[in-house]
């Protein structure tokens, strides 16, 4: 999370296509953290994957909340906090549901 421009700055795509093979074949490249690949190419696994859903990660139901809530909140505590309330708030059933499985999802900023 302290990373600059993670999500941003693309990664290897050698390394994305070599990372997202691995785990297709149910191996966990990113276990070993002492061969720990680039960090923005493990966040364009991610994104990746992301891009594949047949459905959005968050509904268009949900579009405006989450707009609001960049344009209303002033600090970057609030910021994430209502984002963590909209994602409770979400589908049982939608792809954003398993987004708690992620480290990330619940570190402090």
């Amino acid at each position: 999370l302290h990373h600059q421009g993670i999500f941003r700055v693309s990664g290897s795509q050698v390394e994305i296509n070599e990372l997202k093979n691995q785990f297709e074949k149910g191996e966990d490249p990113l276990a070993d953290a002492s061969d720990c690949c680039d960090l923005n190419s493990s966040a364009g696994v991610l994104k990746l994957y992301f891009r594949e859903l047949r459905e959005p990660l968050f509904p268009m139901c949900m579009f405006d909340q989450f707009i609001n809530c960049t344009m209303n909140c002033q600090t970057p505590e609030e910021f994430v906090e209502r984002v963590r309330e909209l994602i409770l708030c979400s589908p049982a059933d939608g792809p954003v549901s398993s987004c708690s499985e992620f480290p990330f999802a619940s570190q402090p900023v």
